[in-house]
């Protein structure tokens, strides 16, 4: 539940390279392969944190009665509770505490309302 959330982000790459007859490529994935997610690049760093490694994968997708070649990669995220805890609920509950103190003021008093 929000803000104590994972979730996978996932891209895919196709090569659609050809109108008309077999497709001339093959992805394959060498099983010695590393991958990693580098989060300096990794825009929403501040409210998400890297959490496992990629996963790359090779598929197949199918469109028109063809079948093109499909490359994958996904990694799991997890969302940065103190980033929200921080940034919106505290903000929201001083706020909430702040606007009681509307009611010290006497309402026949408008000038120490406003000021």
């Amino acid at each position: 539940a929000f803000p104590f959330d994972s979730q996978e982000l996932r891209i895919e790459f196709l090569l659609l390279c050809r109108v008309d007859g077999p497709v001339p490529a093959k992805v394959i994935v060498s099983p010695g392969v590393e991958s990693s997610l580098v989060d300096r690049g990794f825009a929403p760093r501040f409210q998400w944190q890297p959490t496992g490694g990629v996963h790359c994968f090779v598929d197949e997708h199918k469109a028109n009665g063809r079948i093109f070649p499909k490359f994958g990669a996904t990694a799991r995220v997890a969302r940065k509770s103190r980033f929200y805890v921080t940034n919106v609920a505290l903000p929201t509950a001083v706020f909430s505490g702040l606007a009681f103190t509307l009611f010290a003021a006497q309402p026949s008093e408008p000038m120490e309302r406003l000021s």
